[in-house]
């Protein structure tokens, strides 16, 4: 699956006149393609993360978020040590709203007790 998603992403990384596709549709493709990564996929995404460009991993974390997985994470840590304004921001961005989603969960257990 990675190969697959890697090639997608691939396709949205060489050029930013490609901007409105990649929000209207690339990213839905994308994020439905990390959906179905199982373990091995993750590793090899991280063990490649260094050998993407800037764009490659913008798009990346941009499909981040709603995956419900460890592995969001471990990218976003990954990531988050970058020189570039736009991926530090949405890393910053999805950290946050990491923490909100525990206080929350906290919040409603505490709440049912």
């Amino acid at each position: 699956m990675y190969n697959e998603f890697n090639l997608c992403i691939s396709d949205f990384s060489h050029d930013v006149s490609s901007e409105d596709y990649w929000y209207d549709c690339g990213i839905l493709e994308a994020t439905e393609l990390l959906n179905k990564f199982d373990e091995n996929d993750w590793e090899v995404l991280i063990e490649q993360l260094k050998h993407k460009s800037i764009l490659w991993q913008k798009r990346l974390v941009e499909c981040l978020g709603d995956l419900h997985s460890s592995y969001e994470l471990k990218v976003i840590l990954e990531l988050i040590n970058t020189e570039d304004k736009d991926i530090l921001v949405t890393c910053y961005l999805l950290l946050v709203t990491c923490y909100l989603l525990l206080v929350t969960c906290y919040l409603l257990l505490v709440l049912i007790r």
